[in-house]
């Protein structure tokens, strides 16, 4: 039985052919066309199937897509009814569903062939039912949770079931107008990416900002019971005025699907030609965040549900490989799959699975263990391509040379790569779905600091902060990821432990706090080589001024204001605590967001961007409160400093300092509003505790000042090399 699986009229245009239940070949058309995200017909794609099978097209005897206009009807027509979108997106959606419907005679054009050669059956599958099959027929699992995540398909965006044996049954979904994977289309073109498919450089660039926004994301995106979501349909426009698509041979678009509101929300949206400012770093982080808590808040439901460890995604949204790699930290499942082509493209693979299974009723023969399923050439063909292009490869000063000794040929590249080449290497069968997976790849150093650079400007010829998906030895994982897990397909991110790999080399770690300490010894070091030896202040540029204004309570911060300083705390206990008289907030360092967010305390909070080092003793020396609730700090200059200058200091235990809880100030848990509330009324209600907590504290800082670190340190390494 031989069944051709297709994703047609749609961006990833592909083929798949599925022989006895095993998978023979599976291509996308963007790979022949060299267009990226190719929608239409994938004529080529089926040519290299029933080429590389050696079967003419006779002998299919099932065909199978991806879609199903006929699926859910009846909301379609509700939905109709009661929104009446544009005439031109409904005239769209109606010429490209007829397409879809009559697929028979574009196959015949493309084999050029009279099309009463095709005999075969066609099967229209729901898109999520073929994105649930493409991931969990071709899984390793008997029995598993199957999950679908996307823009839209067949008017749903989402769908979730449990799979076993052959069967797939759907236990719930999230319908139109309500979208995830629109969301994130959104956020992605308002940030200045407007091609198909560029959510992924959304993802990318999420990683340089602090997600500052997310509180304003969840006007945006509601979560419901039961593990549902819903957007705030102000701002877009899908469901109202509709949106131009374009699937017609060639590159898909689509046109802008938020609305005026979402300027109102977060300002003008970035031109594509516009520099990428902190703002827009912020943005892409508090979209990242946003979906994260959406989607597991969805999968979380999805796993209190079906009460199985396995999981299967699929859908366009389980490309987030950000979100994937941190399943396991978020969720209750343990073991993951996704297809190596997770997007619309596999929908080929689930189409034709979905016949196989469910219309035959066929069992399951097949995993699907790599992603090297696209066309192979032979060396003759190799040779014929040299050979028409030695005249431009001389032209061009480039040399071609045939080294028939494999191992010569790895040591020279190896080499090569060594000596900070980059390296294009082809060879097998090409790789299904966008990852580049050591077949069609370039090679590179990436010990080098340079060479992310290096390929994205001179040779990708893209944004500067594009990331590179790293492939590493198996048996290396567990050295340099927190999770020791099989990604064969890079389709999951996860948290590299450079930092614990090296310090576990060491053979002593100086480590400036009790929370590195801890740190180090919960990643699995031994507390036997670590050696506590704290900063320092400088205690003469630093120190108490005798007399301060009597009127008004200040409460310095000093740091970069962002999410990560817990600086969202303060402004929540500032809010608490602004009707109090004479209470003042200074915030001083560079600011990730803008500044809209101090609007409403402008009466009484100042922002100073940026104060020279020399400079800022004066302002601690003025203030009445140190306040530091840092989520995260190796051991924080800022509240040394602020004790040298006499001031009690609220903070958290991760913040590496030395502050003291109830001597030199107050030590709160990281993110709790009240508890920074209460400390700050008490220091506010109690002039006299301030002041013996101030002389507590630059007693403390000094036993930490830069001379008694430096001898310290010398009284350690002098140690150490007694040893030896």
């Amino acid at each position: 039985m031989n069944i051709l699986g297709l994703n047609a009229f749609h961006g990833d245009s592909a083929a798949c052919l599925v022989v006895e239940g095993q998978l023979i070949c599976a291509a996308e058309e963007e790979r022949f066309r060299r267009i990226k995200h190719w929608a239409g017909f994938p004529s080529e794609s089926i040519k290299c199937c029933l080429s590389m099978s050696g079967l003419p097209i006779e002998k299919i005897d099932h065909i199978a897509f991806n879609r199903n206009p006929n699926a859910n009807l009846l909301k379609k027509a509700l939905f109709a009814f009661s929104k009446r979108p544009s005439f031109s997106a409904v005239r769209d959606r109606l010429k490209n569903a007829a397409k879809i419907k009559d697929i028979k005679p574009e196959l015949a054009k493309a084999l050029n062939i009279d099309p009463s050669r095709i005999g075969a059956k066609f099967h229209s599958i729901e898109h999520h039912h073929a994105h649930l099959a493409s991931a969990f027929y071709v899984s390793p699992f008997r029995e598993a949770a199957v999950v679908s995540v996307d823009g839209f398909g067949d008017f749903v965006s989402a769908m979730w079931g449990v799979g076993n044996g052959r069967n797939i049954s759907v236990k719930g979904q999230v319908d139109f107008p309500h979208s995830l994977g629109l969301f994130y289309l959104a956020m992605t073109q308002f940030l200045g990416f407007p091609k198909y498919g560029d959510e992924y450089k959304l993802m990318g660039l999420a990683a340089y900002g602090e997600p500052v926004y997310f509180e304003k994301m969840k006007q945006i995106v509601r979560l419901k019971p039961k593990g549902g979501f819903e957007l705030n349909l102000d701002f877009f426009l899908h469901h109202s005025e509709g949106i131009s698509m374009i699937w017609e041979s060639g590159e898909p678009k689509i046109g802008a699907v938020f609305s005026k509101k979402m300027e109102t929300l977060f300002g003008p949206p970035r031109q594509p030609d516009e520099p990428i400012s902190e703002t827009h770093k912020d943005l892409a982080a508090s979209t990242q965040r946003m979906y994260e808590e959406a989607f597991f808040h969805f999968l979380n439901h999805v796993q209190n549900s079906v009460k199985n460890a396995a999981l299967c995604l699929a859908g366009g949204c389980a490309m987030n490989s950000v979100a994937n790699g941190k399943i396991f930290e978020k969720t209750k499942f343990r073991d993951l799959y996704v297809q190596a082509a997770a997007g619309d493209a596999g929908g080929a693979i689930g189409a034709a699975f979905q016949v196989w299974h469910q219309k035959l009723k066929k069992p399951r023969l097949f995993h699907m263990k790599h992603a090297y399923w696209g066309p192979e050439f032979q060396e003759h063909i190799y040779d014929q391509l040299v050979e028409s292009g030695r005249r431009e490869l001389e032209d061009s000063g480039c040399t071609a040379s045939y080294i028939r000794d494999e191992n010569a040929l790895l040591h020279m590249t190896a080499s090569a790569i060594s000596e900070g080449k980059v390296i294009g290497w082809f060879q097998d069968r090409m790789e299904w779905g966008p990852r580049a997976l050591g077949n069609r790849s370039i090679l590179c150093d990436p010990r080098r600091a340079d060479m992310k650079n290096i390929l994205n400007l001179k040779i990708k010829r893209r944004e500067s902060f594009r990331p590179f998906a790293p492939s590493i030895l198996r048996e290396a994982v567990k050295d340099w990821f927190e999770t020791d897990y099989d990604v064969p397909f890079k389709i999951s991110d996860t948290i590299v432990l450079r930092a614990v790999q090296e310090a576990k080399a060491a053979d002593w770690i100086l480590s400036c706090s009790e929370y590195v300490q801890d740190s180090l010894v919960s990643a699995g070091v031994p507390l036997s080589k670590i050696i506590r030896l704290p900063y320092g202040a400088d205690t003469e540029q630093f120190f108490p001024l005798k007399q301060k204004k009597k009127n008004e309570f200040k409460i310095l911060f000093v740091g970069r204001v962002n999410h990560r300083k817990g600086i969202q705390y303060l402004f929540e206990a500032f809010k608490l605590l602004y009707p109090l008289p004479n209470m003042r907030l200074l915030l001083v360092g560079g600011v990730s967001g803008g500044t809209g967010w101090l609007e409403p305390y402008k009466d009484k909070a100042t922002y100073i961007p940026h104060v020279p080092h020399h400079e800022v003793h004066s302002l601690f020396q003025e203030s009445d409160i140190f306040v530091f609730p840092s989520l995260h700090e190796g051991s924080a200059y800022v509240t040394y400093e602020a004790l040298a200058s006499g001031l009690p200091v609220i903070t958290t235990a991760n913040s590496g300092s030395v502050v003291r809880d109830g001597e030199e100030g107050f030590i709160v848990p990281t993110g709790d509003v009240n508890a920074l509330t209460e400390k700050i009324r008490i220091l506010y209600d109690n002039p006299e505790l301030r002041q013996s907590m101030g002389v507590k504290a630059r007693l403390r800082a000094e036993q930490f000042t830069w001379k008694n670190y430096r001898r310290d340190l010398g009284k350690i390494v002098t140690n150490i090399l007694d040893r030896k």
